[in-house]
């Protein structure tokens, strides 16, 4: 058993960040590909920057989930704004997300809760 599993007392949380990790989620990336779009047309459909809707997206550059970014724990903010280039970032985030300390692990799986939150409710919205 992967020993974030553990450190995540929520079981809504866990199954989030869970599915987030292995990419059972219906980011575009992933949804795109039954829907036979090819990965690069798989652009997200909250923000209009023309950038494929993946899992580093949705973390570290849609501008919808910013006010979540600005909001979130000073360690997470180092992770978020510590590196201006989107490589650096996404190094920086996947050696979190590799991380087993109990801190870092609960306040990553929150923010991703909360992203997909976000997401779900906008995308929602945009249906109505």
């Amino acid at each position: 058993m992967e020993e974030y599993l553990s450190l995540i007392d929520n079981p809504t949380i866990r199954r989030t960040f869970s599915q987030y990790r292995v990419s059972n989620h219906k980011l575009q990336t992933e949804r795109g590909r039954y829907e036979n779009v090819s990965r690069e047309q798989r652009f997200c459909k909250l923000c209009n920057n023309g950038e494929v809707e993946n899992e580093y997206h949705l973390a570290l550059s849609c501008p919808k989930y910013e006010e979540l970014r600005n909001n979130s724990n000073n360690i997470l903010k180092n992770l978020f704004y510590l590196n201006n280039t989107m490589e650096g970032k996404q190094k920086l985030f996947e050696h979190a997300m590799s991380s087993d300390d109990p801190v870092l692990v609960n306040l990553l799986s929150k923010y991703i809760f909360h992203c997909f939150s976000e997401r779900d409710k906008s995308l929602k919205s945009m249906e109505d």
